[in-house]
């Protein structure tokens, strides 16, 4: 596995334009929550404990975060949490509803 530094130098290498990193700046968030919006939609509950599949995507990113670099982990979690919990609400809105929902996300992001 890379080191953060690595894995930073390598992306700075190919994002050096202001406009590349805005446009991540609003894509990626845009992205993480398009994806975990339809995952949310994948529900079970083990031992009364309600979860779907977004929650363990998250967790299972977090944990990769945490082995890579804690302090980067710790800053990034809360972003990433707070996405959860909106793509988590969403997930829950009727299905149509939560597909258009998801529809504009993605094409805020094209």
């Amino acid at each position: 596995m890379k080191t953060v530094v690595e894995q930073m130098v390598s992306y700075s290498s190919y994002h050096r334009d202001p406009r590349n990193k805005a446009t991540h700046f609003k894509g990626v968030p845009l992205v993480t929550f398009s994806i975990l919006n339809p995952m949310g939609r994948f529900r079970f509950t083990p031992l009364d404990i309600p979860l779907s599949i977004a929650m363990l995507f998250v967790l299972g990113v977090s944990l990769y975060y945490l082995k890579l670099d804690r302090l980067l982990a710790i800053v990034q979690l809360p972003f990433t949490a707070s996405l959860l919990y909106l793509a988590d609400h969403v997930a829950l809105l009727p299905f149509a509803e939560s597909m258009q929902i998801f529809g504009v996300s993605y094409r805020d992001w094209e």
